[in-house]
């Protein structure tokens, strides 16, 4: 039996133990208990050891990354997800505020990110206050605290005391070695920063060997707590291969690089915060979106990013067919205002017209100009089925139509006359 086949059996043990899962839901109980602030009075009688369930989530991430490490990122999320909520349960509410419960709560959020549960991440990553100079640039990472986390990784690359030449002749050893953790894993940070902002592969190359060998040194000196930050950075540098906008969307835009590049930086420099990978769900879209000729359906949770998927599809349609237009079809104005004011930006930087026409059953002379000097219309069902039914042709002019919200579409008697309305 290979290791992967191995570290999946102890998975599978794990997860099929009902005296282990027991354990985990009644953790589960109790942090709903506590974030709640429920009186403890009412609390059940809970058999749970915390020193135990904090032992067993360590166990849950050393399989998960033994994974993960072995390129099986797939495999590797179910452990990691319940490794990191098992540390969550016991560690990340409000009560719990020790200095191991706010290490095993940056361990948990670390383990989120490599996992590709980035707003798990985020969320739990600011319950807490960081104790260290390590937890602190981390944090900031995890936070998308992009700047202030440059500026404090340029103030220690000037400090004096972190020098080659002083720390050769640091005498105290611990800090010694404290201060190498800090400047390497802070410009190992920067480096994934300047590569999200660049697409520059040198400087992910760079921060992976050099988190590498820093994780041979913490295992040399017997430190467990900051060998587990160094293999879980590592592992989310290896993680930017599946999921970072630099490496996922080029496989599908080869051919227009130009187009391309302007539109991840549109999105890397977004304010207040860019955006610099995709999701799981996202990922899983982009071949039927992107590289099937036939219409599909996209459904997915509420907040899981359906407007980016549209936008790839409208970067794609208005890269392959120039001149032609895409019609999004929002069901009601509210929505469409908002998706003007979410692509607006977006298609400013790619040097693209984005219009709107919103209620009416009109379609007047002024509309046909808006719509002939447009790449992008945002509409209205009314002003959609107006435009086709005024001047039928210009139907021949529309490469991609996108229906948002399309969950109002079924079986019940208003659902179906929304569909019967659309369908035209």
């Amino acid at each position: 039996m290979s290791t992967a086949e191995q570290s999946l059996s102890r998975l599978n043990r794990l997860n099929n133990d009902y005296t282990i899962q027991n354990f985990i839901a009644q953790a589960s109980s109790r942090y709903i208990l506590l974030n709640t602030n429920e009186s403890r009075d009412n609390f059940p009688a809970y058999s749970i050891q915390d020193d135990q369930l904090n032992i067993l989530a360590f166990y849950y991430l050393e399989i998960a990354c033994s994974l993960a490490e072995n390129n099986d990122f797939e495999s590797a999320r179910d452990g990691l997800e319940r490794g990191a909520s098992i540390l969550e349960y016991v560690n990340g509410a409000a009560v719990s505020d020790g200095a191991l419960n706010r290490y095993y709560t940056l361990i948990a959020s670390l383990a989120y990110y490599v996992a590709f549960q980035y707003s798990k991440s985020f969320i739990l990553i600011n319950k807490i206050q960081e104790d260290t100079l390590v937890a602190q640039m981390v944090a900031k990472f995890l936070r998308r605290d992009f700047i202030a986390l440059k500026n404090q990784v340029a103030q220690l690359m000037v400090d004096p005391s972190y020098d080659d030449e002083n720390l050769a002749f640091e005498k105290d050893e611990v800090i010694g070695n404290r201060k190498v953790y800090e400047r390497v894993i802070g410009s190992c940070l920067a480096g994934f920063i300047n590569y999200f902002q660049t697409g520059q592969t040198s400087f992910m190359e760079e921060a992976r060997e050099r988190l590498q060998l820093l994780k041979e040194i913490a295992e040399v000196n017997q430190e467990p707590s900051i060998w587990w930050v160094i293999r879980l950075l590592l592992l989310i540098c290896e993680g930017f291969e599946i999921s970072a906008l630099w490496k996922v969307l080029p496989q599908y835009f080869a051919t227009t690089r130009s187009l391309l590049t302007d539109y991840i930086y549109s999105l890397t420099f977004r304010q207040p915060k860019g955006i610099y990978e995709l999701f799981i769900t996202q990922r899983k879209c982009l071949d039927q979106v992107l590289r099937s000729e036939r219409g599909c359906v996209v459904s997915i949770p509420t907040s899981s990013g359906k407007t980016r998927i549209a936008e790839l599809a409208i970067l794609d349609s208005l890269a392959k067919h120039a001149g032609k237009k895409v019609l999004y079809v929002a069901p009601f104005r509210s929505l469409a205002f908002e998706i003007e004011h979410t692509l607006q930006p977006v298609m400013e930087h790619l040097g693209k017209q984005l219009s709107h026409m919103y209620g009416g059953a009109l379609f007047s002379d002024l509309d046909e100009m808006i719509f002939e000097e447009s790449d992008l219309i945002i509409a209205t069902p009314e002003k959609a089925k107006a435009i086709l039914r005024g001047k039928s042709e210009l139907a021949s002019e529309i490469q991609l139509v996108i229906f948002d919200e399309g969950h109002l579409f079924g079986a019940n008697e208003r659902l179906i006359a929304n569909e019967i309305f659309f369908e035209e």
